[in-house]
């Protein structure tokens, strides 16, 4: 993935979007239901992934459990995401610090297990 910096308003977004935009039906399943299941949960849950991304970037999603699914599954979270991906927002102050390189290297090495994860559940 490619780092992307955007202004809105006075916050500026470090974009470090590994992301899996609205996959076709078939995808979406495979990445959901493939055994590594609990590996992306795992991923999700760590403590410093949390700290930069919060979790999973809030797109679309389904309004109901998909079908054959129901809406008490236990992994209905991430059952109804249309999208994979994970963002850290950044102030101006980060982006002009002298450690702005290591800021960004951070973050994108706690974003490589997720990555790596999508490109691995993106192989059919």
């Amino acid at each position: 993935a490619n780092p992307n910096i955007g202004l809105a308003g006075e916050r500026m977004y470090f974009a470090v979007k590994e992301k899996l935009w609205m996959p076709i039906k078939q995808l979406f399943y495979t990445i959901i239901l493939m055994p590594k299941l609990m590996k992306l949960k795992k991923i999700l849950q760590k403590p410093s992934f949390k700290k930069l991304f919060g979790g999973l970037y809030q797109d679309e999603a389904l309004k109901s459990a998909p079908k054959g699914f129901s809406n008490d599954h236990p992994h209905i979270d991430l059952l109804r995401n249309k999208s994979f991906a994970v963002e850290r927002e950044i102030t101006q102050k980060d982006v002009l610090h002298p450690d702005f390189n290591d800021l960004v290297l951070a973050t994108y090495f706690e974003m490589l297990p997720f990555r790596r994860y999508l490109n691995e559940a993106a192989m059919i």
